[in-house]
């Protein structure tokens, strides 16, 4: 396989599972947990964000998906039955305007890649035809 289509699907792959990221953390954002101790852990939801490096050169990205670091942010939600002896409650470390902005992002590089896909087969198919 040439190298232009290992690394427009790297790119495809990498956007794919950096929407898929985001999108559970939106789904999850608005999830609610006890607030972790030191001998006990949350159940909140741990929002997730994607890492990518380079393969090599002609080898496109390799991706892997990682836990964010903090995963959870305290709020104050005396109602809820997560909410502690002071009424808090352990909420996603999810930011809603950079996961919007992450999709908007992935849906541009995956149609990139793809784009980068149908020119290399175009222009393959050009070679060929030259040689009929």
């Amino acid at each position: 396989m040439s190298s232009i289509y290992s690394i427009a699907l790297s790119g495809m792959n990498e956007a794919s599972q950096r929407m898929l990221s985001a999108a559970q953390n939106i789904a999850n954002i608005s999830t609610t947990g006890s607030v972790p101790t030191p001998s006990s852990l949350s159940g909140v939801y741990r929002p997730t964000d994607v890492v990518s490096i380079s393969a090599g050169q002609g080898q496109g990205v390799q991706t892997q998906t990682v836990y964010r670091e903090p995963a959870y942010r305290v709020a104050y939600d005396p109602q809820s039955s997560f909410a502690n002896g002071k009424g808090f409650v352990a909420q996603p470390n999810v930011d809603l305007t950079a996961s919007i902005v992450d999709t908007i992002m992935a849906a541009a590089v995956y149609k990139a890649n793809a784009k980068m896909l149908e020119t290399a087969r175009d222009m393959n198919k050009t070679l060929l035809d030259t040689f009929r």
